[in-house]
């Protein structure tokens, strides 16, 4: 309402001026001319005063309270000059030109609607002043015909506070929205200066309407308005190697689907790459019809830094310690063996549990170098057509001490998931794979399996080729998986239970691995957990 008010207001001094003006002119010679002449500057020194005024609220860009109350005595000082021109004037001259003061304070009146109507303490300041006091000079002239026009000035007075008051209404009616969405842009743009990210916006055709400032800290200082009207395609980024990857990005986008966390590099104006992770959402109006994305980046640069100086340390101190960690397992089990001779009783408990904390500790390292290898892209891969049932076979094989450990034993079901089925050809199924990367999958699987079995309970494993995939399934009975954990089940280091390092050991990134090797397949990897404490992890191939 203020700036709504403030921003009329220098149109309507200007005119109340001129009005004045031309109020002298007409009247003069028909009052005492130094009368005329201090009414006359008093209406435009108080308009002066109050140009100055708004002027000034105007460049300080808001409207404080104690500006409207200002603007409002102002506004009563006015009303009060104008009425005095029908308080001196009136009995001075002829009843033609004491209609014209009636038209002229009437006129004033009504131009008050328009220029103080978004403020009805104003409105009532100006207008009450202003035709009160010819209104009772006409009542008390004695005349009928004079009578008549103070009852028309009457009614028309309380007309114009009614509809003064009806506008004041409509007008808060209608800019209460526009505050509202006022009041809220601010806040966005105050959020949005204060975070780290930044936020986009696209129309239909995919091209950039909006992308906030705060961007401007990780591009260079280039401001984003530059690339509105761009693609992502056109924009200076620095494009990886994977083209598959942003293929996949772009056909993402063009079937208006949302993504997350899409990482990627761009080139400021200094040459200089930074790393970005964006995410968006598709946009539909109300009759379903795409009109745009709206999404949000964040600036990774430094996070990829430290990513990569863990990742070289790790790999560094992996590296390290492989050769000698070698030698001590090595060593260890040729004691263990009485290649050295025959091992005193009280000594081959610590000897029995240093070998077992060697060879985790060697595990350990070899994950950790997988991991390494499979963020690097560097894994290497031999495939070939392989046969599945004799691979499952052998990784039982080779998991039977394990299972023994726990009291669990494996039970291969030739039918797998799918039994019964006449389209399910189990002993014959085969994929394109790396055998030594398959085995690996299928070692974590059963390690785990056995070590999170009821002791007695077998481990069943089975193999199904179905509508051109192969399955393999391992399912075992014990303790199920928590429905919170299983969106992360398959993150780097992850475990249902930070007490199960100590009572059941591991270090979290078999599964990570796991997946890594499947999808490298073109294979998918997921389980189910069900309230009968049955789960199964599942390992789905194209067929061969």
């Amino acid at each position: 309402m203020g700036n709504l008010l403030f921003s009329n207001a220098r149109t309507a001094l200007l005119g109340g001026s001129i009005v004045a003006l031309l109020a002298v002119w007409v009247l003069w010679g028909q009052v005492p001319e130094p009368w005329l002449l201090v009414w006359g500057g008093a209406v435009i020194a108080i308009n002066a005063v109050r140009y100055l005024h708004v002027v000034g609220v105007r460049r300080s860009g808001s409207v404080p309270r104690s500006a409207l109350t200002t603007y409002t005595a102002g506004t009563l000082a006015s009303g009060i000059v104008w009425g005095m021109a029908g308080l001196w004037f009136f009995s001075s001259v002829s009843f033609q030109h004491q209609v014209f003061l009636a038209f002229l304070l009437g006129g004033m009146a009504a131009g008050a609607v328009a220029g103080y109507g978004a403020w009805r303490p104003a409105f009532y300041a100006f207008l009450v002043p202003a035709l009160l006091p010819i209104i009772l000079r006409f009542l008390s002239a004695g005349d009928e015909t004079a009578l008549t026009m103070g009852v028309v000035l009457a009614v028309y007075g309380v007309a114009l506070l009614m509809l003064g008051r009806n506008i004041n209404k409509a007008l808060g009616d209608a800019l209460t929205p526009r505050d509202e969405l006022d009041g809220s842009e601010t806040r966005f743009k105050d959020f949005s200066g204060a975070a780290l990210d930044w936020y986009w916006e696209t129309d239909e055709n995919l091209r950039f309407t909006l992308i906030t400032d705060t961007v401007q800290r990780y591009n260079g200082g280039i401001d984003p308005s530059v690339f509105y009207g761009m693609t992502r395609r056109e924009l200076p980024i620095a494009h990886n190697k994977d083209k598959e990857r942003w293929e996949r990005h772009f056909e993402l986008m063009d079937a208006r689907e949302p993504f997350q966390n899409f990482e990627y590099s761009f080139v400021d104006r200094h040459g200089e790459i930074h790393d970005w992770s964006i995410s968006g959402w598709p946009i539909f109006d109300g009759e379903g019809s795409f009109v745009g994305y709206r999404g949000v980046g964040r600036d990774t640069t430094e996070a990829s830094q430290l990513g990569r100086m863990k990742n070289e340390f790790v790999s560094t101190v992996s590296h390290e310690l492989r050769s000698p960690l070698t030698s001590i397992t090595g060593a260890l089990d040729l004691i263990k063996g009485g290649a050295l001779g025959r091992i005193p009783d009280d000594m081959e408990p610590m000897v029995d549990v240093a070998y077992k904390n060697s060879e985790r500790l060697f595990r350990l390292i070899n994950d950790l170098l997988d991991i390494e290898k499979i963020e690097a892209g560097s894994m290497a891969f031999d495939m070939k057509t392989i046969d599945v049932m004799p691979l499952v076979e052998q990784a039982v094989e080779e998991n039977r001490g394990i299972g023994e450990q726990y009291g669990v034993s494996f039970l291969i079901e030739a039918d797998g998931p799918g039994a019964g089925d006449p389209d399910v050809v189990t002993p014959r199924a085969s994929v394109v794979g790396d055998a030594d990367r398959l085995i690996q999958v299928l070692n974590n699987l059963l390690s785990n399996a056995a070590k999170f079995s009821e002791a007695g309970a077998p481990v069943r494993v089975g193999v199904a080729r179905q509508n051109g995939s192969v399955t393999i399934s391992v399912a075992n009975r014990g303790r199920p998986i928590p429905a919170d954990f299983g969106e992360r089940i398959f993150d780097k280091f992850s475990q249902v239970d930070a007490s199960d390092t100590k009572t059941i050991g591991g270090t979290g990134l078999g599964l990570s691995i796991a997946k890594a090797i499947v999808e490298k397949h073109e294979g998918r990897i997921g389980f189910e957990s069900s309230e009968n404490e049955t789960t199964t992890f599942r390992v789905s191939l194209p067929a061969a």
